[in-house]
């Protein structure tokens, strides 16, 4: 029963260890998996802003450009009806009142834009029920020249997806998606980005798709070596031009963020960033590892467009967690293998011991047999011999029983002695404690009282205030009065005046009211006042009262435990001393049992003389002397199992508790505790074993105990 309650408690506790760190990892995951999902909503709405910017931007620089020969988009009428863009967003928009002067400005802005290698790509004719691409128009610069015929197979299933994905509405003309190209269109293994963009005509239908592209071979390296998340200032060439916080150069220029101004964006959400110098994540994750937003602007000199961009490596934001839940996993398996290990160290020696306990056990019984029936065949040979041998083995019986006994019991009396005195000693260290703790117990008692002094103190202090507030309202009382007493002449004036004062008479009756109100609430106030003192008097008496009998009360408890601590002091230095005697006592029938051994080795000598006549009885008393010792090796055995199941179980605590709770007299004490151990460590099969040892093995033996003692 011990054993299943002992595994149980270690299995319990094993389980507690490995659900609690299981509990948490799986809350940090959940935490850390809503962070991230919250980081990707908020960069949804920036990325479509970055992108629309892009794209605006870009219309924006019509205005600005100067060359008027390039005619590549001339012959395109798609570019008819780009000329709006999604209302509200807070963004300007080219407007032109004809045609001729929306594609003079678009054909005029196409050729700054081509020069800048990341941006428009591509322009993607459709038929009239946007069900298939007629042709693809690519720019002459891009990040590699590409096969149209190859281009347009590639590009076929994407781009109808997105037509079929996207409304033709004239009002979402800004509508964008995002795109990863693979295959031909990464140079080096340097991703290009495209949006694209529909194209509607003036009547509202959709002909086409503009794509961009945005080429990132200028960051991607800094973007590898950096764990920050901020926004970054870029030249619309592509090279770094600043950091916000830091100012990192890259490149040839390093342009401060306050040498520019916003001009076509004014967005609250990127206007605070610019104007705050704040960074800001921006993740747009599309089945790839960065990160990604991009925002345009103005700076002061017109002629140059400038982008914000931040990009992040996804890893890198999951990089930690992946790490936390390795370290986490690794250290639950240790717990796991550490917990096996302990609990095999202590179990497994408790099961041997019983195994061990139920071997012994039987061997014992095996061995008891054989030793009633070799005493049986000795019983019979002594008969034969009893007549010459009688009254010798008489008195040697006796005398060796009675040598043993003593021998033994002066044994067990010593080791009770030593308990004894370890018990005492414990006793005398606990009630010096006790002594020491009922000091402190006086002390807090004198802390308690200067602690009601202090609170009378205090309630006096209100009694003090009270007083005050009734000297207080009594200057109120007067007050009253005075104003009766004018409100009286006010009303004798208005009489006099006759119909003329009869209005300052109802005044002069109204004040006298108010005068009556105020003086009843001030004998209210007074009566309350009256009150207040007489019960704060009372309680500081009863609190003075109540404090002094509790202080008398405590005062006496602990004189009385104080003298009580001293009467268990003497008694237990008075119980030293009685066990120092009995040690001396025992010493002394020691040295007499050696000397009665000595005379049993005397009587042994003449025994001799008639070991002829009794060869028989000596055969059988040397199988039943063999026989006993196997015995009492075996009685050996099972009392090491059984003080070795004891001390995995229980420990080493055992009469402690039972001397404090059962106080007797100092001798009956100790007769009673050496009787409880003479009576549990004697039983039949020690008194067999002991008789039919040897002399000289039973000095050894008592010698051997004596030593481990």
């Amino acid at each position: 029963m011990m054993n299943f309650k002992l595994r149980t408690k270690l299995y319990f506790s094993h389980l507690i260890v490995l659900i609690l760190p299981l509990i948490i990892i799986g809350f940090l995951f959940v935490k850390n998996t809503e962070d991230n999902n919250k980081l990707i909503r908020d960069a949804d709405q920036l990325s479509t802003n970055a992108n629309l910017a892009v794209l605006v931007q870009r219309v924006n620089d019509f205005n600005k450009s100067n060359i008027r020969d390039f005619n590549f988009f001339t012959s395109i009428p798609a570019v008819q009806g780009l000329v709006r863009a999604r209302e509200g967003n807070g963004i300007d928009v080219v407007t032109g009142s004809t045609v001729n002067q929306w594609q003079s400005r678009f054909t005029q802005a196409a050729e700054s834009i081509l020069k800048q290698k990341q941006y428009i790509q591509e322009i993607i004719y459709l038929d009239e029920d946007n069900s298939e691409i007629l042709k693809v128009v690519q720019t002459k610069e891009g990040p590699e020249t590409i096969d149209f015929d190859e281009l347009l197979e590639e590009r076929e299933d994407k781009y109808l997806t997105f037509v079929k994905n996207n409304p033709t509405s004239k009002n979402h003309t800004t509508d964008i998606i995002l795109l990863r190209e693979e295959g031909t269109l990464v140079k080096g293994n340097i991703p290009v980005y495209k949006i694209a963009k529909n194209i509607f005509n003036g009547d509202g239908k959709r002909v086409g798709i503009i794509s961009l592209s945005v080429y990132c071979e200028h960051f991607l390296n800094w973007f590898k070596s950096t764990k920050e998340e901020h926004f970054y200032l870029i030249k619309s060439s592509g090279h770094f031009a600043v950091h916000p916080d830091a100012k990192k150069r890259w490149g040839d220029e390093i342009v401060s963020n306050k040498d520019f101004k916003i001009s076509s964006i004014t967005d609250k959400s990127f206007l605070d960033i610019i104007s705050s110098e704040q960074t800001m994540v921006a993740p747009k994750i599309k089945n790839t590892n960065i990160i990604k937003g991009i925002v345009h602007f103005d700076i002061t000199d017109e002629s140059k467009a400038w982008l914000i961009l931040s990009e992040k490596n996804k890893i890198e934001v999951i990089s930690a967690l992946n790490i936390f839940l390795m370290v986490s996993g690794a250290s639950i398996i240790l717990a796991f293998v550490l917990i096996t290990l302990i609990t095999k160290a202590i179990i497994g020696p408790i099961i041997n011991f019983i195994e061990h306990l139920n071997s012994t056990s039987g061997n014992t019984n095996t061995v008891s047999k054989d030793i009633l029936n070799v005493s049986g065949e000795l019983t019979d040979v002594s008969t034969r011999l009893a007549t010459g041998t009688q009254q010798t083995m008489a008195t040697l019986d006796e005398i060796s029983a009675i040598v043993e006994r003593n021998s033994e019991n002066a044994h067990l009396s010593s080791v009770s002695t030593i308990e004894c005195s370890k018990i005492a000693l414990e006793g005398e260290q606990t009630m010096k404690k006790l002594k020491e703790t009922i000091e402190n117990i006086a002390n807090g008692n004198n802390n308690i009282v200067r602690q009601a002094e202090v609170s009378n103190i205090e309630m006096s202090e209100i009694e003090k205030i009270i007083e005050e507030i009734n000297v207080k309202t009594k200057v109120i009382n007067d007050i009253v009065f005075q104003t009766k007493l004018l409100s009286f002449n006010a009303s004798v004036e208005a009489a006099r005046a006759g119909k003329e004062g009869a209005g300052f008479a109802v005044v002069a009756e109204e004040i006298g009211n108010l005068a009556k109100m105020s003086g009843k609430a001030s004998n209210e106030i007074e009566q309350m006042l009256s009150t207040s003192i007489t019960k704060v008097r009372s309680i500081v008496k009863d609190s003075i009262e109540s404090t002094e009998k509790i202080v008398v009360s405590n005062k006496e408890n602990i004189d009385s435990g104080h003298n009580v601590v001293s009467d268990c002091t003497l008694v237990f230095e008075k119980l030293v001393k009685r066990i120092d005697e009995i040690k001396i006592q025992i010493s002394e029938v020691s040295s007499s049992a050696k000397e009665q051994i000595q005379g049993i080795n005397n009587i042994n000598e003449a025994m001799s003389v008639i070991d002829t006549a009794s060869n028989s009885a000596n055969l059988s008393a040397t199988d039943a002397s063999e026989l006993s010792n196997t015995l009492n090796d075996e009685i050996q055995s099972l009392e090491n199992v059984v003080i070795g199941l004891q001390t995995q179980i229980f420990g080493n605590v055992r009469t402690i508790e039972a001397s404090v709770n059962n106080p007797k007299s100092e001798d009956e004490q100790y007769a009673s505790e050496l009787d409880n151990i003479i009576d549990f460590e004697i039983s039949e099969e020690d008194e067999i074993a002991t008789e039919t040892f040897s002399n000289e093995e039973q000095e050894q033996e008592d010698e051997k105990k004596a030593d481990s003692l």
